[in-house]
């Protein structure tokens, strides 16, 4: 086990992680953030996309230390802490583009929530 630090859905977490694990997984499984989805596991689909440190990842090929430090938004988060957009945003545009399009939505987001900022 290893000490993972870091902040989720603009609340900062220390937990002892399996560093063998997937980000995905460490998200559903230990953070019971069911929102983020595993479909292919290869990283082509896009289920599993969360906003990490500003830009759109897919999770289910990210080891989970590789988030050390790092800011992770999931669907979970849309809507909250200042967020730009809405889980009806995200429903409109999932069924007119299908899982290819979430991360492009996810990226937009994460730019739109830094162009807030500014």
């Amino acid at each position: 086990m290893e000490k993972l630090n870091m902040t989720i859905n603009g609340k900062a977490i220390s937990v002892d992680v399996d560093p063998g694990i997937r980000l995905v997984d460490f998200l559903r499984d230990n953070l019971f953030l069911t929102g983020t989805k595993i479909g292919c596991g290869k990283g082509e689909c896009g289920a599993c996309t969360v906003i990490m440190n500003g830009k759109a990842v897919t999770s289910c090929i990210i080891p989970v230390m590789r988030a050390q430090g790092a800011v992770i938004e999931t669907i979970e988060g849309l809507g909250k802490n200042g967020s730009s957009c809405n889980g009806k945003v995200f429903a409109v545009a999932f069924h007119n583009g299908g899982m290819r399009n979430v991360p492009v939505f996810l990226e937009t987001v994460a730019v739109d929530k830094q162009m807030l900022r500014t």
